[in-house]
């Protein structure tokens, strides 16, 4: 990882590209320094975590938790919780940077995220995640859709066909001509203001162009 002072903008290089950024044990307790630093610092007015390459940050190093024993589990799991939380507690604007491609055009899918409209730390709302698709055919089509968590939100329950995985909400649906809507219960853990990156949906098993959802502030009150 490298760091960069630029007047008062500190910015925070993920310096892993040929595995998309993946955070193991030593760059996170690297951004767990530098973000303590940053806190501490008054000359720091806003703070810019950057991925070098083509993607910003592909989530944890799952080979080196597949490599470590289950006391090393441990430890990065709880290390990445605390990454997390100071991330959702710093005090000055965190921005994301990354290269990537042009976004798609002429998508025939469409996905909305709605997040509920009074989200408080420690109790559990609903997401609401409405599909549609443009296909002529009658029959259902099934659909792949991807949605980052922000810091601290989790699946508040067991949900069929939903998974959490590595801080992203995985799910699958079939969808008519009429659309579709998925609810999902989510849990806030931590009080604040947050950044909600873009959400993704694509036909499963097709290179058709995907649809996204745009990135948003979400306030958590406590």
């Amino acid at each position: 990882m490298q760091q960069v002072d630029d007047g008062r903008v500190r910015e925070l290089v993920l310096d892993r590209p040929q595995l998309r950024n993946a955070l193991d044990l030593e760059t996170t307790e690297r951004l767990i320094g530098e973000l303590d630093l940053a806190a501490r610092d008054d000359g720091t007015a806003v703070v810019l975590l950057r991925g070098e390459g083509v993607g910003f940050c592909a989530g944890s190093d799952v080979k080196e938790m597949a490599q470590a024993d289950l006391a090393t589990r441990v430890r990065i799991a709880a290390r990445k919780a605390v990454l997390m939380q100071r991330l959702a507690r710093l005090e000055r604007p965190v921005l994301r940077s990354w290269t990537r491609p042009p976004p798609p055009q002429g998508s025939p899918v469409s996905v909305e995220i709605i997040w509920p409209a009074e989200a408080r730390a420690g109790s559990t709302g609903t997401l609401r995640v409405m599909l549609r698709q443009d296909r002529t055919s009658e029959e259902l089509s099934e659909l792949d859709v991807r949605i980052p968590l922000p810091p601290g939100v989790t699946l508040g329950a067991p949900t069929k066909g939903v998974l959490q995985l590595q801080g992203v909400l995985a799910l699958r649906e079939n969808v008519g001509q009429h659309g579709a809507l998925v609810e999902v219960p989510v849990r806030f853990g931590l009080a604040g203001k947050v950044m909600v990156p873009e959400a993704i949906a694509r036909f499963t098993r097709s290179t058709i162009a995907p649809a996204t959802a745009p990135a948003r502030t979400l306030t958590i009150r406590r």
